[in-house]
């Protein structure tokens, strides 16, 4: 169920944004990695799946 969470969330909120016709300014690292800790701190996600994005981020 958790590895569920943040795909859906990830789709529904990517969805969402094709939506609008206003730009998105991108989003920072920085507050990718604190809305990352937040799941991670929330288990909705494991150490496994924290480290892999974590790294994925920081590889951008």
């Amino acid at each position: 169920m958790k590895k569920l969470v943040l795909p859906a969330v990830l789709f529904a909120s990517l969805a969402l944004g094709a939506c609008s016709s206003d730009p998105v300014p991108p989003v920072s690292k920085g507050q990718q990695l604190q809305d990352l800790q937040g799941a991670y701190q929330n288990r909705a996600i494991t150490d496994n799946e924290y480290e892999d994005e974590k790294e994925k981020i920081l590889d951008q």
